[in-house]
């Protein structure tokens, strides 16, 4: 219950009853009990027994543009695929589509190849050069499936190569090497 005093010059003022000790005490123990308990909770503590075996835990699943974009890193060993000549910078960078996703290009390993940005921003920018992107296989239109179409590679496997070779570039991110492009271009 409240108690009302007046007191000079201050007119009335409300004073809370006053609380006897103990039940203060009694209220900072509860309160406190109350909060241990809430953080034993909190950091779910198991009870005391065998230990279960860690889980083990898949791998995230990788698709679309991530998956792509790794199958291709690991099959060219981070360096560039395309090589063209005067402009590489030797270690890929880029994800090069073979059909330019403005045409339908997915992303695929086999629609992909790791290049340098000056050999990409070549590739990309023909500047009269097509024909000859084209026949090396950086370049495919949009009604060509890229599995199956054979390709010049600069890189393989980690290595850079000093005569490329003619490879078909499978989805599941492997190269499967047709000969060097010296004998496949005498033999065409």
């Amino acid at each position: 219950m409240k108690q009302t005093h007046l007191k000079p010059g201050k007119g009335l003022q409300r004073t809370a009853p006053s609380v006897p000790k103990q039940k203060t005490l009694d209220a900072d123990r509860a309160w406190r009990r109350d909060s241990q308990l809430a953080a034993l909770k909190r950091a779910r503590v198991r009870p005391v027994g065998p230990a279960e075996p860690p889980r083990k835990r898949k791998p995230p699943k990788l698709t679309g543009e991530a998956a792509a974009k790794r199958l291709v890193t690991r099959r060219s060993g981070g360096l560039c695929e395309v090589r063209v000549n005067g402009l590489c910078a030797r270690w890929g960078r880029d994800f090069s589509h073979r059909v330019a996703r403005s045409q339908g290009g997915m992303w695929t390993a086999s629609d992909g190849l790791h290049a340098c940005r000056f050999c990409h921003s070549a590739v990309t920018d023909t500047h009269g050069n097509r024909a000859l992107y084209v026949a090396n296989g950086w370049i495919l239109d949009r009604r060509h499936d890229p599995d199956g179409r054979l390709v010049l590679l600069a890189a393989y496997g980690g290595e850079a190569l000093e005569e490329p070779v003619v490879a078909l570039l499978t989805s599941d991110g492997r190269a499967e090497v047709i000969g060097e492009y010296a004998a496949w271009a005498g033999a065409a």
